[in-house]
């Protein structure tokens, strides 16, 4: 199953656009250069997939792939 739109937008909008860890902003504005683009990524807390990094968790997918468990 696929991160739904919805827990995307509350990722980047409610982390104000910078990384978990670093505090880096992670978007470039298109007047700083000349196209806009993502420079981060989201990733899973506890991983998505069994077998996967981080995967040994009760979680199930809906819940693994939820705003709760993402990190940019």
């Amino acid at each position: 199953m696929a991160i739904k739109q919805k827990d995307i937008k509350l990722l980047w909008g409610r982390s104000g656009n910078r990384c978990a860890v670093c505090k880096v902003e992670l978007t470039q504005d298109k007047n700083a250069v000349n196209s806009s683009f993502a420079l981060g990524e989201q990733a899973h807390i506890v991983g998505e997939k069994s077998g996967s990094a981080r995967s040994q968790s009760l979680l199930d997918v809906d819940k693994r792939n939820s705003y709760h468990n993402l990190i940019l």
